[in-house]
């Protein structure tokens, strides 16, 4: 897809140093901005990998004290 956009002069400097001292097209960087925007947009609504990937605590057994638990007084749903 070909597209047309203007940069303001002092970025397109900046911009044009970065690329030139990482040895990098132009386009490459910007495929890589769009992909990496896509990417955390259509993300946000999922869990981090931490929480995702995360065991638990092997020490902690939840239904241990279950019996001991009072029923709640009022409905919540």
């Amino acid at each position: 897809m070909n597209t047309s956009i203007h940069i303001p002069a002092e970025l397109s400097d900046r911009l044009n140093t970065y690329l030139k001292f990482h040895q990098m097209p132009k386009n490459k960087l910007i495929v890589k901005a769009i992909e990496e925007f896509l990417e955390s947009r259509e993300n946000e609504d999922t869990w981090h990998p931490d929480i995702l990937n995360w065991k638990g605590v092997s020490e902690v057994e939840l239904e241990t004290d279950r019996d001991f638990s009072l029923p709640s007084r009022e409905e919540i749903f």
